[in-house]
């Protein structure tokens, strides 16, 4: 989806261009033009979530910080159910909770500005996971795995980190804006597979008795 956006960067507006942009200076050059033509409260957001997101000490850092968030995630769900990390799981949770700005969502209006922040930042990741050699290799990087079988491990990834976290963790409510965009992401870059994503689902569920 995203090497699609990237071939052809065509854009009806500046909006459209922020949303689907996928590094922290493209998104800036499209954000600028939406604040020389309105510093809504949701343009006020968008700055705030670009600054947090791309930027140390009002400087440009060449660093996602929310992939980092969304990388820390999917390491937390790995460790949930382990008697050793069962203290650490709520307060890390509220932590990174904290870090995607859940609360600024105060509105119908700011609510659905980080939502589709989150819909951008799982969809780079799946971008990226496409790109990835390591990522696509079998074993010990030899071998690379066909296209079907890479969907369903990028449907098990993002499902697992973007959902499964704030299930095995109680924190759904919490994490609802989140999942919703995690679920997005994958159906933008993979309108036709649906069942894949069930199937993800499904999966997770099992593995951890949640039927």
């Amino acid at each position: 989806m995203l090497e699609q956006r990237k071939q052809a960067p065509v854009y009806t507006n500046w909006l459209e261009g922020y949303n689907m942009s996928v590094t922290g200076e493209e998104k800036k050059k499209y954000l600028d033009l939406g604040l020389a033509e309105e510093t809504s409260p949701e343009n006020l957001l968008r700055k705030k979530l670009w600054e947090v997101r791309y930027t140390q000490k009002g400087k440009l850092t060449g660093y996602d910080s929310f992939m980092a968030l969304w990388m820390e995630l999917g390491y937390e769900q790995k460790q949930m159910g382990h008697f050793f990390f069962k203290g650490r799981t709520k307060k890390k949770m509220m932590k990174l909770a904290e870090g995607f700005m859940f609360s600024e969502g105060t509105t119908e209006a700011l609510e659905d500005v980080l939502f589709k922040e989150y819909v951008n930042l799982v969809a780079v990741y799946i971008s990226l996971c496409q790109k990835d050699k390591n990522y696509k290799s079998i074993v010990l990087g030899v071998g690379t795995m066909k296209d079907e079988s890479l969907l369903y491990k990028i449907a098990e990834d993002v499902y697992n980190t973007g959902c499964g976290a704030a299930i095995l963790s109680g924190m759904t409510e919490q994490y609802e804006l989140l999942m919703r965009a995690t679920k997005s992401a994958f159906l933008d870059a993979f309108p036709q597979d649906i069942g894949v994503w069930n199937a993800a689902e499904e999966k997770f569920r099992k593995k951890h008795g949640l039927e």
